[in-house]
């Protein structure tokens, strides 16, 4: 017997309706994921769960805000009469070397290279700052050791004001 997709999806819809598939989501808000675990824990029928389905959607509408303000100071940054340098930064994910996937490699120590991202909205400009764990790690200091080395560089605009952006943070903040 040939299952198609459409006797899939009709029975999988039927017996599974709280389960759904997608592609899986990496670099995900540790907020987000609690409440869904929550949401996802609690009975449908416990007042709980709508509790934490509002605190889910107030998190949502704060991290929409947050982008709404962020993409507003891109684009004032972008005119010519500016004096605002916006920039986002984030860490990039930690790459290994040497990248082999083979078993004997995959569970031998291999070395963390660190990448801290940071990019000038309004010149589309672009900044890698790259280590390995041998000289530093990934701390504060290293982050404001980018940052000088960043503004320092002839090509970052001297402009009055400073606005930054972390990917990583703004999303996660109350």
């Amino acid at each position: 017997m040939l299952v198609t997709y459409k006797y899939y999806s009709l029975l999988f819809e039927k017996d599974f309706p709280n389960l759904r598939f997608g592609r899986p989501r990496s670099d995900t808000c540790s907020k987000c994921d609690l409440y869904q675990n929550k949401i996802k824990s609690i009975p449908l029928t416990n007042p709980e769960r709508k509790q934490e389905a509002q605190k889910l959607e107030l998190h949502h509408h704060k991290a929409e805000k947050a982008r709404s303000t962020m993409n507003t100071d891109i684009t004032s940054s972008q005119t010519i009469d500016s004096e605002d340098n916006t920039i986002s930064i984030d860490w990039e994910q930690v790459l290994f070397i040497p990248t082999l996937t083979h078993s004997d490699m995959f569970y031998s120590r291999q070395l963390s290279c660190f990448n801290f991202w940071v990019h000038l909205s309004n010149t589309d400009d672009a900044f890698m700052c790259i280590w390995d764990e041998s000289i530093t790690g990934r701390g504060g200091n290293e982050i404001a050791s980018c940052l000088l080395k960043v503004f320092s560089h002839p090509n970052f605009p001297k402009r009055k004001n400073l606005v930054m952006w972390s990917y990583n943070y703004w999303a996660k903040q109350e």
